[in-house]
């Protein structure tokens, strides 16, 4: 999940090499060293970012753009052309925006800023809280762009 997961043709997955990985969260720690040097990308669209990076080649990216009304989205899109998983996709995603990544099986949730996000809004939203960090509560979410989930957690955290 951002600070907002290949196709064999049969239907089976397998992992792609992951987008750079430094810029992934595992700690408050890293969540502050993060807001003290935000990134500021150029813009590009995930499948530019894919192309460049290697992980699809000319032909996906063009069929990816193509596809991608049809298929309700890019991302739909380059999992069925070019098999990418959702992780790389999440990963790409944030780093579209400017955003690390957050491996939640890796992160420490703080059961405070759990506790401060009513489970309702955090469901209806797709977050998951953190951390507490100065009068905030900083969560992950699939959507970081979704301006109504940044609204959602102004109102409805506790702390």
């Amino acid at each position: 999940m951002d600070l907002t997961a290949q196709s064999m043709g049969n239907g089976e997955r397998q992992p792609s090499a992951p987008l750079d990985s430094q810029r992934d969260v595992q700690s408050v720690a890293d969540i502050e060293r993060f807001l003290a040097a935000p990134e500021f990308p150029e813009a590009r669209s995930i499948s530019d970012l894919l192309l460049a990076g290697g992980v699809i080649n000319e032909d996906q990216h063009t069929r990816a753009q193509q596809l991608a009304g049809t298929k309700g989205s890019l991302h739909a899109a380059l999992r069925d052309v070019a098999g990418i998983d959702d992780e790389t996709l999440q990963r790409a995603y944030a780093k579209t925006l400017g955003l690390p990544y957050v491996d939640l099986k890796q992160f420490a949730i703080d059961q405070l800023a759990v506790n401060a996000v009513p489970a309702a809004i955090a469901r209806e939203n797709g977050v998951m809280p953190l951390c507490l960090l100065g009068a905030g509560v900083v969560a992950a979410t699939a959507d970081p762009a979704n301006q109504k989930v940044r609204e959602c957690l102004a109102l409805g955290a506790d702390h």
